[in-house]
């Protein structure tokens, strides 16, 4: 049976070496043109619903950390293009573009190739019209999710129609699907926005595997999902707890019951599912469908699984994250999407509800005595936080999660409310303009940055 391939630690990984594989590798591409591979660095980022740059606190630090290490990959020459996608919205549900505009500052403070473009812009005014216009080719790229630009040109395309909604509609899922063809790497990483101790080593080695796999057109490896042991806390707590619940409790046994009754076999071995820190190879990712709630992490394993086969997908560990996390009530809503949509797959597969309970229950009580271990583990290797755990929270943890199975199964095929987008592969099948569309949305994030970069004063 083919098996995920377990790269282990991020540490293994030599800088230079990937460096220097990294300005070697050509991909060949439609037109049999050989060129650079080139890698692209998507960031979803929300600060929350701001009223006013005192209230980033903890989330503005951690950007502003991810931006001075990715800095550093630009120095050298492993990444070609960030694009930093927001969602925030103001108390009258209009795009709050605050955000954005402190993201153009910090990366004019901390990205020099970007701050020497904005310098270029402010210089010759050809150039700044040439922005204006969307023809500049920015390192940084910031786009507002409910841009109403991005509206016009979805609508103009025919995407509108095929997605059901108007615009790009709140998400995350939303999210990295409007980026896919607004990103130009042929390999495209994503990390999320709230990894308190980020390291650009965390990008080389999610996304070298699938550069270094590469011959002519494809990569051998094609997906590289992070797993590591997750330390949450929020803003003023010195103490952490071992995190990641929802995804220790009840997403990995879910993948053991999906393995076990052979809808996935060896899926399983994804050691943290729920991970937002991931690598793809684009012409890979033009092809899935997002779906649009908490599923989107489960959703895209699943479907990978059926794209390419777990002989093209790794896991890299990232060791241990330092990660802004939510108080446990507000993970219910997560817990619940998660479940229903595997409940789903399994009860299509013919699998009795009993039998899911109980195997759900004795895989659940096996991870938690797994975790136990990790934790102590953990404690010792997190000198700078006191970290809290103990099996008992665990356990009335899977006391909850049994009941929202138990539900869900009462109610007999839980019915799927989550949006799913088509794939961009289809799309460019229904339309025929994915081309056009990609470059239109290409345009539309320059013009948007140039507009940040108005508001900040920096041209």
């Amino acid at each position: 049976m083919a098996r995920v391939l377990d790269l282990e630690s991020y540490r293994n990984f030599d800088l230079e070496e990937c460096i220097q594989d990294k300005v070697e590798a050509r991909v060949v591409d439609e037109t049999g043109l050989s060129s650079p591979i080139s890698i692209s660095l998507v960031v979803p980022v929300r600060f929350g619903e701001v009223k006013g740059e005192e209230d980033w606190g903890l989330e503005e630090r951690t950007f502003n950390r991810i931006l001075r290490e990715v800095s550093q990959l630009v120095d050298l020459g492993y990444l070609d293009e960030l694009i930093v996608i927001d969602g925030t919205v103001g108390p009258d549900r209009r795009p709050d573009f605050r955000v954005l505009q402190q993201v153009v500052r910090i990366a004019y403070e901390e990205i020099g190739l970007f701050h020497d473009q904005v310098e270029m812009l402010h210089k010759y005014k050809v150039q700044g019209e040439m922005a204006r216009r969307g023809y500049a080719d920015l390192f940084v790229k910031v786009v507002h999710q409910f841009d109403r630009n991005l509206q016009k040109v979805l609508l103009r395309y025919g995407v509108s129609g095929l997605v059901g909604a108007f615009g790009v509609p709140r998400g995350k899922g939303a999210a990295l699907w409007i980026s896919m063809p607004i990103a130009s790497g042929d390999v495209v990483a994503f990390v999320d926005a709230d990894i308190v101790n980020f390291q650009k080593e965390f990008v080389v080695a999610l996304t070298h595997p699938i550069l270094y796999s590469w011959h002519v057109e494809e990569p051998t490896v094609k997906f590289v999902k992070a797993y590591y042991d997750r330390v949450t806390f929020t803003e003023g707590q010195e103490a952490g707890i071992y995190g990641g619940r929802v995804c220790r409790i009840l997403a990995r046994p879910l993948l053991e019951l999906l393995s076990k009754h052979g809808l996935y076999p060896g899926i399983d071995a994804f050691k943290y599912p729920l991970a937002g820190e991931f690598a793809i190879a684009r012409r890979v990712a033009k092809r899935l469908q997002f779906t649009n709630d908490y599923t989107i992490e489960m959703a895209m394993l699943t479907q990978l699984y059926r794209l390419v086969g777990p002989e093209a997908m790794a896991q890299v560990s990232l060791d241990v994250f330092y990660h802004i996390g939510q108080p446990y009530p507000a993970l219910t809503e997560m817990a619940e999407q998660i479940a229903g949509y595997v409940i789903r797959e399994l009860l299509e597969a013919g699998v009795n509800p009993d039998t899911i309970i109980q195997d759900f229950k004795q895989a659940g009580e096996r991870r938690i005595q797994k975790d136990a271990q990790v934790a102590k583990d953990l404690a010792k290797r997190v000198q700078d936080v006191k970290l809290n755990h103990t099996p008992e929270d665990d356990r009335k943890h899977l006391a909850d999660y049994l009941g929202i199975l138990k539900r869900l199964l009462a109610e007999g095929q839980p019915q799927l409310r989550t949006q799913v987008f088509p794939s961009w592969t289809a799309i460019n099948q229904a339309t025929g303009n994915y081309v056009q569309i990609s470059r239109m949305l290409r345009r539309r994030a320059v013009q948007s940055t140039w507009t940040r970069l108005v508001e900040a004063g920096y041209v």
